[in-house]
């Protein structure tokens, strides 16, 4: 059976909500800054460091162009800091795109810390 859990963090008049459920050679994660929307979708895989020396992650399946970039690159980050598959739901409404890349960064550093421990 999958347990969700759920991480937050705010700042302004901006939450972000992370649901995610830890697998033992993934993540799945749902980022969202409001409705229970799907705007894009990205799979981060982890690259072994004798094919990518700077340790970075592939990221080989991107749908929908909202927000795109920032899917990529949160998935990226969970896939390289986990070393697991990562698949990341995201959907942001707010435009303020600076402060969302901030507070998503700190919501899925929280999630990481909780993998770690698992």
């Amino acid at each position: 059976m999958i347990k969700w859990e759920i991480e937050t963090t705010s700042r302004a008049n901006i939450t972000v909500k992370a649901y995610y459920t830890i697998f033992d050679n993934g993540l799945l994660v749902f980022l969202t800054d409001s409705d229970e929307k799907i705007s894009s979708i990205a799979i981060g895989t982890p690259v072994p460091q004798m094919v990518a020396r700077s340790g970075t992650s592939s990221t080989p399946i991107i749908f929908g162009t909202k927000n795109s970039l920032i899917t990529k690159a949160i998935a990226e980050k969970i896939a390289r800091n986990a070393n697991k598959i990562a698949i990341l739901i995201l959907h942001f409404k707010t435009e303020e795109q600076r402060e969302l890349m901030n507070l998503a960064a700190r919501v899925i550093d929280q999630v990481l810390q909780k993998q770690e421990v698992k």
